[in-house]
């Protein structure tokens, strides 16, 4: 496998660690979109979907980043 990181301090070990919580938080962001109502945006007018998208793409880098320490 090649994982490639812009994290230098992190051992190859914590890398791979990272990555496989990802399905876990790409499901959890799936159910709160759903439960939000955004997938009704993506059906109707992909437009009005970027801003919610956005926002959930910022939570989910805030809670990695939380997730890191």
């Amino acid at each position: 496998y090649c994982l490639i990181t812009n994290q230098l301090t992190l051992k190859n070990s914590q890398v791979v660690r990272h990555y496989l919580k990802r399905g876990k938080i790409e499901w959890f962001f799936k159910i709160m979109k759903t439960y939000l109502g955004f997938c009704a945006f993506f059906r109707h007018d992909p437009d009005e979907a970027l801003i919610p998208h956005f926002e959930m793409r910022c939570a989910a880098f805030v809670l990695l980043q939380e997730m890191a320490h």
